[in-house]
């Protein structure tokens, strides 16, 4: 359909326009997902489960596999993680969330907020494993606005299919911080 010189396009929920694509489902998962973690505060829920998907709003340590990060601090007062000491290189990793089937791409949605100047993709990364975390796809995150200022969304999306092929899919993510900057990350969420 032509109108206004947009074409709709079915195929993957997106709109064409003369200055490029927007992608819609891509939009509607993300909005999804805010959604849920809003939620997740309404119901005083540390981990919310969707069908293959979860948000974590970092309530408690449940959601973490803190025998695989490094140089993480829970905050319990405030409900966050930081890097710890001199703002050392933090690694922060999900437990695994088992898949019922196959997944082929998969989304992280960060809720962060910058103590230090922060350029994503470069001072913070996410990655997501399909494999209970022996490998792992970095995803090209970019900030998707504030949802309460001064905390923004960071969000990706990565294609999984090069990872191995399992008979159990053990979805994981995992959040790092390099070149020693501070940041505060309140929460997160994986949907495949």
């Amino acid at each position: 359909m032509i109108k206004h010189n947009c074409v709709i396009s079915v195929d993957g929920f997106s709109l064409k326009t003369q200055q490029g694509v927007v992608k819609l489902a891509d939009r509607i998962e993300e909005n999804i997902m805010l959604q849920a973690f809003l939620r997740s505060v309404d119901l005083g829920a540390s981990r919310y489960n969707l069908v293959d998907g979860m948000v974590d709003r970092y309530q408690d340590e449940t959601g973490i596999d803190t025998g695989s990060c490094v140089n993480q601090v829970y905050d319990g007062t405030n409900h966050l993680y930081s890097p710890s000491g001199a703002y050392n290189n933090m690694t922060l990793q999900s437990i695994a969330f088992v898949a019922a089937s196959t997944p082929q791409d998969a989304r992280l949605v960060i809720f962060e907020e910058d103590v230090s100047s922060i350029t994503l993709n470069t001072d913070i990364k996410g990655w997501i494993s399909r494999d209970g975390g022996t490998t792992w796809s970095q995803v090209t995150l970019a900030n998707e606005g504030n949802y309460q200022s001064p905390r923004r969304v960071l969000a990706g999306i990565v294609d999984l299919v090069p990872q191995p092929v399992q008979s159990v899919y053990n979805v994981k993510y995992k959040v790092t911080t390099h070149n020693n900057k501070n940041l505060k990350l309140y929460g997160a969420s994986l949907s495949w």
